[in-house]
Order: C-alpha cells, then sequence, then structure tokens
C-alpha cells in the first residue's frame, strides 16, 4: 500500500473541505435536487425527445399513406383487369358477330360451358366496381377505416373461395382452347393473355393481408394504439378467406362425388391418413391387427367427410406392422343408405398434434349437431334452456364483482 501511494501525483489538488463540510453540503442540497428532479418529470420528455417522437410518428404515417395509395391504386387496376375478362372475352364469346369477329368458336366453348370457363368472375367485378372500389376510395382520407372495412364485408368476401373451386376446371378449357383466347387477345387488342387475367382474382384475395399488415406495421410505429385491433381483426379475415380458398382449390379436383360440394359448407381440416374399411361384423369383433390400410386423403366438412384416393397413382395397400395404438385411430361411423349396409371407416393417425385437432373438431361438430337437434325437437324447451344458462351466466359475473 505504501507504493501505491508514493507514485501518486504530488500536483493533485484535493478539496479544500472536511469530510463533514461535505457532508452537511450534500444534505443541505438534497431537497433542492429532488425538486428539480420532480420538475423534470412532471415537464415530461425533454423538447429534443419531443421532436424525435414526432418526427418518428410523421415518417411512419407518411410511409402508411404509402401502402394506401398502393392499396387504392391496385384495387383500380384490378377492377379494370376484370373489366376485360366481361366486357372483352365473355362478350365476344356471347355475340361474336357483334364484335365482328370472324373466328370461329370450337366446339368444346358452347355457352353451356361458359360458366365453367370464367366462375362467378363476372359477380366478382361488378361487387368491386359498385361497392367495394368506392369504399376503398372513400378509407384513402380515414386509414384506420380499413380495417372496419374488411369486417363490414366478410361474408361478401367468400365469393372467392367459389371462383376458386371453379379454378381447375377452367384450367382444363384453357388448356384445350388457348389458341381461340389467343386470337381473341390479339383482336381485342389486349396486352395480358385471358389466362393470366383469371388468375388475378387469386392474387388480389392474397394481396389484401399484405397490405393490412404494412398498415398495421406503420400504425403502430406511429403510436395510434387505438387503431391497432381494427387492423388485426382485417388481418385475421384475410387470413381465412384465402386459406379457405386455397383448400376449394383442392377440393375442386374431387371425382365422383354426387351431392353439391359447395352445399357440404366449410372444409373445416383434411389430411392424408392410412386408412381401412370394416364392415359392422367385423367392427364388431374389435380385432384391430388384421387391419389392411391404404392412404386416402380425407376431407372434413360442415356437414359430411368425403374419402378420396389420388386417381393414376398406384396406392400400395399394407398389413399392419407394428401393431397400431388404438389411441392412434379415428374410427368413423358410416350410415350406409337403402343400397348400402352401414361400414365403419378405421384411421390411423400417429401425429399426437394432428390427432387431437381431428378429435376435438368432430366433437365440437357432434355438440353442434346435438344442440340442433334438441332445437328442432323441442323448440320451447331449448329456448327455455338458453334463458336460464343466460341467466345462471350473468349471476357468475355479478358475484365475482362482488
Amino acid at each position: 500500500m505504501a507504493d501505491f501511494y508514493s507514485t501518486a501525483n504530488p500536483n493533485l489538488k484535493t478539496s479544500e473541505l472536511s469530510a463533514p463540510e461535505v457532508t452537511a453540503s450534500s444534505s443541505a442540497d438534497l431537497p433542492k435536487i429532488e425538486e428539480t428532479v420532480k420538475e423534470e418529470m412532471e415537464q415530461g420528455p425533454s423538447t429534443s425527445t419531443m421532436v424525435d417522437l414526432e418526427s418518428q410518428r410523421a415518417e411512419a404515417l407518411r410511409k402508411r399513406e404509402y401502402v394506401v395509395q398502393e392499396f387504392v391504386e391496385t384495387e383500380r387496376n384490378y377492377v379494370m383487369y376484370l373489366s376485360k375478362v366481361v366486357h372483352g372475352y365473355m362478350a365476344v364469346l356471347k355475340d361474336p358477330m357483334g364484335f365482328g369477329f370472324k373466328i370461329p368458336t370450337p366446339k368444346i366453348l358452347k355457352p353451356a360451358l361458359h360458366k365453367n370457363i370464367f366462375g362467378n368472375i363476372e359477380t366478382i367485378y361488378e361487387w368491386h366496381r359498385d361497392v367495394f372500389l368506392s369504399a376503398v376510395e372513400e378509407c384513402a382520407t380515414q386509414p384506420h377505416l380499413f380495417g372496419k372495412l374488411f369486417q363490414k364485408y366478410k361474408r361478401k368476401l367468400h365469393m372467392y373461395v367459389i371462383y376458386c373451386w371453379n379454378k381447375s376446371c377452367s384450367d382444363l378449357i384453357m388448356i384445350n382452347s388457348s389458341s381461340y383466347f389467343e386470337k381473341i387477345r390479339i383482336e381485342l387488342g389486349y396486352k395480358l393473355q385471358l389466362s393470366d387475367i383469371l388468375i388475378k382474382p387469386i392474387q388480389r384475395i392474397m394481396k389484401y393481408k399484405l397490405l393490412l399488415e404494412e398498415m398495421l406495421k406503420y400504425t403502430k410505429r406511429a403510436g395510434l394504439t387505438n387503431e391497432i385491433e381494427m387492423f388485426q381483426v382485417a388481418i385475421e379475415i384475410m387470413k381465412y378467406v384465402p386459406r379457405v380458398a386455397d383448400d376449394m382449390i383442392i377440393v375442386s379436383k374431387l371425382e365422383g362425388f354426387d351431392g353439391n360440394i359447395i352445399a357440404q359448407g366449410d372444409l373445416l381440416l383434411h389430411d392424408n391418413f392410412d386408412c381401412a374399411r370394416k364392415s359392422e361384423d367385423e367392427f364388431k369383433s374389435t380385432e384391430f391387427e388384421c387391419e389392411t390400410y391404404e392412404n386416402m386423403h380425407v376431407f372434413l366438412f360442415e356437414k359430411c367427410i368425403i374419402f378420396s384416393k389420388e386417381i393414376n397413382k398406384m396406392y400400395v395397400k399394407k398389413k399392419q406392422c407394428p401393431d397400431r395404438s388404438p389411441n392412434e385411430l379415428l374410427i368413423i361411423e358410416s350410415m350406409g343408405g337403402l343400397k348400402k349396409p352401414p361400414m365403419w371407416i378405421v384411421c390411423s393417425i400417429t401425429n399426437p398434434k394432428l390427432q387431437s385437432e381431428w378429435w376435438l373438431t368432430l366433437n365440437e361438430m357432434q355438440k353442434q349437431n346435438q344442440e340442433f337437434l334438441k332445437a328442432i325437437m323441442s323448440p320451447i324447451t331449448y329456448q327455455r334452456q338458453l334463458t336460464e344458462e343466460a341467466a345462471k351466466s350473468l349471476d357468475r359475473k355479478d358475484d365475482k364483482k362482488q
């Protein structure tokens, strides 16, 4: 320690105050220091900090405005492209002579098939032209209304689900008549081929989510917390609609289903499983170890379950090996019909998460069906039960408040 102090700078000056004087002085200044800190806290951020925050907010709002303008401009362009289909290609097919076209119409494009080519694109076009475009333009001056806009038209946007369902049929016809539509394109002077325009509704429904996400990002940066929830709800809507539309593209490839696939309600789940069919006698034996399984794609709709196999693909039937745990098996009963006896289909689901999802969804559907039957069989009793349950729920809320 002596060596350390010997190396200290001899010219270094210390305070002339003694230790007691320093303590006394510091104690005397504490009230003033506390008062100064309190005043600064009450005054809030410094002027420079406030300027920085305001600058960041203005920048975020400016960037959000760019997204809004992109939304409006692309919506106008979208309506313009749809008009080319309706007032161009569709009009020519309906009345080629009215356009002065001497191009012979292929037999495959008879009037009954026109709807298979274009689906409900005319309905989509008219709604966007007459309703949605003007609503989007109104939101341009009040961007926070975009969130409410998609909530308002949530059900209307399901028209895209129908369009996507028809798309695979449309693509097949387009392949076999592409040269004819190419001649029409040249005569009309359009730059894009018909197939390029027919894909735009699918692209547009995907684009809405991306635009809303960009708006939400800049809304958060601008600190507009009261607008955040509306954008979040709109984004969830535009996640759901494209997902259902995408599912319907898969469903549209189903062949051999006698009913109206659209009438089966929303597609809730679908996946590939190893499945085995059992007669009533086989099912009662409860012997699962000798099953012959084959891979099938299972579609769970609101009103039915469809089991399908891919065409032109060899499915190898396989014996169960090793033994499958009963916990992995999902057993579905087919009620049969006048000409068909009841049948049970055993699905093997080895993924626990996937199995849980299917079980929960099926159980929820069963509960809803039971509630529906109660409402039909005893409407007065069912309504009384709902009223009693609502009253009990209110009582529980009141108890919690107390």
